[in-house]
């Protein structure tokens, strides 16, 4: 898979509290770019771990992605046996 870049679009409190995730308000910048390491595809969810941030896990709907199909082409190769996706 090639690199995957995601911007930080802001968030809200559900996005944050849904299934344990780290608040990215407290080190993100809104509309800064980071490198993707991996996306944790699960059954309803998608966590973003950051290359800047190890040990962090972030929900996806607070991020826009480059390439656009990004968690798409994860969520698929999770279908067929892979659940982490590391990129890059």
């Amino acid at each position: 898979m090639s690199l995957i870049t995601a911007k930080f679009t802001g968030t809200n409190d559900k996005q944050v509290q849904w299934v344990g995730n780290d608040d990215p308000r407290k080190c993100l910048v809104e509309g800064q770019h980071y490198s993707v390491k991996t996306l944790e595809v699960h059954s309803y969810h998608t966590k973003v771990h950051l290359y800047a941030f190890p040990g962090k896990k972030f929900n996806s709907a607070s991020f826009e992605f480059t390439p656009e199909d990004a968690v798409e082409k994860a969520c698929t190769e999770w279908l067929v046996g892979d659940k982490v996706n590391p990129v890059g």
